[in-house]
């Protein structure tokens, strides 16, 4: 397996991954996976940013606001509030 491959498998499980996942469709790959490199692009940010949240199951202010904006209605702040660290 890839080192890509390991590192995507690490982050299949988790709350913030499922949230993201279900509130953020459109970027689910053909296998059902969230698509972090295209989430983290249209962010403006870096993959191992988006992998930071994910590993700890904590998503900054700033990262909330921004991925709600993205969301298109679907995700409110509220939807992050046990994710979110000051």
């Amino acid at each position: 397996m890839s080192d890509a491959g390991q590192v995507e498998s690490t982050f299949t499980f988790g709350p913030l991954y499922d949230l993201l996942k279900c509130k953020f469709p459109a970027y689910r790959t053909d296998t059902g996976r969230f698509d972090v490199p295209r989430f983290a692009n249209d962010l403006q940010m870096s993959n191992e940013g988006i992998y930071k949240w994910l590993r700890a199951n904590k998503i900054s202010p700033e990262g909330v606001r921004k991925a709600v904006a993205l969301s298109r209605g679907r995700a409110k702040i509220e939807d992050f509030t046990k994710f979110i660290f000051a």
